[in-house]
């Protein structure tokens, strides 16, 4: 069995975190690092109807003041 790795980045370009106690963790364990600087940020897990959107495009640019929250159907409609 391998080591697991604190972070990776996926085949999409996004940093993940291990954090297999999140409940929104992947099937692996992990969770977008930009997601959990968000909900660190606000103090609370984000619901199923929001995105984390980055806003210079940089899918690895986690800083908090590159960040904002919308909701699904607005994110696929502008980005």
């Amino acid at each position: 069995m391998g080591r697991i790795r604190k972070k990776i980045t996926n085949d999409s370009g996004y940093v993940l975190v291990y954090k297999p106690e999140h409940p929104y963790s992947n099937g692996i364990g992990y969770v977008r690092e930009h997601r959990l600087v968000m909900e660190s940020y606000l103090g609370r897990y984000l619901n199923e109807e929001e995105v984390v959107h980055h806003i210079n495009h940089i899918k690895t640019d986690n800083r908090i003041e590159n960040l904002e929250v919308v909701n699904k159907r607005d994110h696929l409609k502008k980005y």
